[in-house]
């Protein structure tokens, strides 16, 4: 197809020089310009037909100044003692059968057929944006991976803007939004995580975390993960990067961030966000290597081997670090104390043995 020909071209222009030198290494690439929306996964190997991900684990970083901060935020005065916090599944319109009284369950409502994308844009013809179903299964299977005495999922109407901002989000390892995003390249400072847009009584409320909110938020947080349209998409600003959704959880103490670079299809990212956290919680990998075997698993399959289901999530921040769910960092620290302990007392023993 065109799409082969043209990616075997450009991974050859990029990559062929150096198909020697990175053989078989991690690849930790800082973009520039519009390279920053080209994940290299949808690439094949420099003069392989084979993707690109099949030997390499692909991590990106943001520019030099924020890499700096990054490296003033690997110890925390604040140290999360919960796991996992998701939000999925938000009331968007007031067609929304959560919102329906009882003697209006009869009524219809449209559907959206055809691709259902994470992409606020999508609206249909009375301005209403669409629900995501396959966010709330999502939701669930992340739960029964990791367990569910490791997760909080804030669903439906509790998915909002005021829990992000005023409930205690920084005692989260990892953060999980599952829902629209709304990306304005031109006017970076209105882009947006669309979550529920209206309260329990059926009352509008403000349903947009902003960019400007995001960067006000104090985190500790090891992982966050935008399960969203085009949330690692964002104006370029000269020597620091993109001014986007991915940057500014970075920017306010998030570790790392998972992102996406193009128009998710619904059903697709579930399925991958399902594999990411098999491999994150079951293999005890970092996430840029759970990504990574997420997507392989992806490119495997008959349904979604196309690239545009799953070469659009990138990682981008620490990428060693592994994400345990059910042990908190007390535990390490617990270890840690015990095996100093021990030592001490060993050497105590032998000191005395031998006086």
């Amino acid at each position: 197809t065109e799409f082969n020909l043209e990616a075997k071209l450009l991974s050859n222009d990029l990559l062929g020089q150096t198909v020697d030198k990175i053989a078989d290494k991690r690849l930790v690439v800082v973009p520039d310009g519009k390279l920053a929306l080209l994940p290299l996964s949808a690439l094949p190997a420099p003069n392989s037909d084979e993707p690109l991900i099949s030997h390499h684990e692909i991590v990106y970083e943001p520019s030099a100044s924020l890499l700096n901060i990054l490296a003033k935020l690997q110890n925390p005065k604040h140290i999360p003692t919960k796991d996992l916090l998701i939000f999925a599944d938000p009331v968007f319109a007031d067609n929304d059968n959560r919102l329906i009284t009882k003697a209006d369950k009869q009524a219809s409502f449209p559907t959206f057929p055809g691709l259902n994308l994470r992409d606020f844009r999508l609206v249909d013809e009375n301005g209403r944006i669409p629900r995501l179903f396959a966010t709330q299964d999502e939701a669930d299977s992340i739960v029964k991976v990791v367990g569910a005495s490791n997760a909080v999922i804030a669903t439906g109407f509790s998915a909002n803007r005021e829990r992000v901002l005023n409930s205690n989000i920084s005692d989260y390892r990892v953060l999980h939004f599952a829902t629209h995003g709304l990306v304005d390249v031109k006017r970076p400072e209105i882009s947006s995580i669309v979550l529920s847009q209206f309260d329990e009584n059926g009352n509008k409320q403000e349903g947009f975390l902003r960019l400007q909110d995001i960067y006000a938020l104090d985190l500790a947080t090891d992982l966050v993960v935008l399960s969203a349209c085009q949330s690692g998409v964002g104006k370029e600003i000269k020597g620091e990067g993109l001014m986007s959704l991915n940057n500014a959880f970075l920017q306010a103490g998030a570790k790392s961030v998972l992102s996406s670079a193009w128009k998710v299809d619904d059903t697709a990212t579930a399925e991958l966000m399902k594999n990411f956290y098999v491999n994150l919680s079951e293999k005890g990998v970092p996430p840029s290597d759970a990504l990574r075997q997420a997507q392989i698993s992806m490119l495997k399959s008959n349904q979604f081997k196309s690239p545009f289901y799953w070469a659009a999530f990138t990682v981008q921040g620490e990428f060693r670090q592994p994400i345990s769910f059910g042990k908190s960092y007390f535990y390490y620290y617990f270890v840690l104390i015990s095996i100093l302990l021990g030592g001490l007392i060993f050497l105590g023993y032998r000191k005395l043995k031998r006086t």
